[in-house]
């Protein structure tokens, strides 16, 4: 005899389970952990580093963290990979943001990127427990294609889903400015 399916709540859904990591999640996070040294290793050691690498490199993990990685996020292995990589990111933040040679146009440091990192995943975090309290469903990231109505989870964007891309991109956008 089956059980009978309750409705998705927070009463009933944990916010982070548990699950063993997928192929997929094992070379992403071994291809992110090689990249990550490599640039520690070229900033470290590089006479004339150019900072443009460091903004490539953040804005791309924040966007692929989102866009991407909406659904790895909820595994709690996975999530604490990546809370890891942040606060590797804000040690290297704290490293950099004083450094003359690091400096913007604006007078901020491209280090602050780096530190966007956890006040990045952190939110992303924040928006998952709305989005589970608000519509009973887990956030997910609409569509990248106008052409596929529904989103990874294979169900039609809600306006929640839209409302938590937007404030993520526009905090992310805000912490970029700053």
């Amino acid at each position: 005899m089956t059980q009978p399916t309750l409705p998705i709540s927070m009463d009933n859904f944990p916010f982070f389970r548990s699950y063993k990591l997928s192929p997929w999640n094992i070379v992403t996070m071994s291809l992110y952990s090689i990249l990550s040294v490599g640039m520690l290793y070229y900033y470290a050691y590089a006479e004339f580093p150019d900072k443009n690498h460091i903004v490539s490199y953040t804005i791309g993990t924040h966007l692929f963290l989102y866009v991407f990685y909406i659904k790895p996020l909820r595994n709690f292995k996975e999530y604490l990979y990546w809370l890891t990589v942040a606060i590797i990111h804000f040690c290297f933040f704290l490293y950099l943001k004083d450094l003359p040679g690091f400096k913007m146009g604006n007078g901020n440091s491209v280090g602050n990127l780096l530190r966007n990192t956890l006040i990045l995943l952190l939110l992303f975090q924040a928006l998952r427990y709305l989005s589970l309290k608000i519509q009973g469903q887990e956030l997910d990231c609409p569509s990248r294609s106008p052409k596929d109505k529904t989103t990874f989870d294979g169900r039609k964007p809600t306006l929640i889903d839209y409302l938590c891309l937007v404030i993520y991109l526009s905090i992310w956008g805000l912490l970029f400015a700053i």
